[in-house]
């Protein structure tokens, strides 16, 4: 089993991975995807952002956005996805 490291994702080249991955694992038309501006400015605004990668290469990510739920601070679980051979 391949050793799995975890870090935060900021740089443009991650989030066109991730938008990658997105349309690899779901299969859906480019409009249904999360965007890289989209990623950029969630991450700057209190989104979490992290990256599974193996060897260096960014294999899948998990994101969450700031927001309120029943008048409390939250994140809401947006997207998590895995390239197929990696899970």
């Amino acid at each position: 089993m391949p050793e799995v490291k975890i870090k935060k994702l900021e740089k443009n080249s991650e989030y066109e991975t991730c938008v990658a991955i997105q349309k690899e694992v779901w299969k859906h038309d480019d409009v249904d995807l999360a965007p890289v501006h989209h990623f950029c400015i969630a991450v700057k605004t209190g989104a979490i952002l992290l990256g599974a990668f193996v060897e260096n290469e960014l294999v899948g990510f998990v994101f969450s956005f700031p927001a309120v739920y029943e008048g409390h601070m939250a994140q809401h679980s947006h997207l998590l996805a895995v390239l197929p051979e990696y899970r």
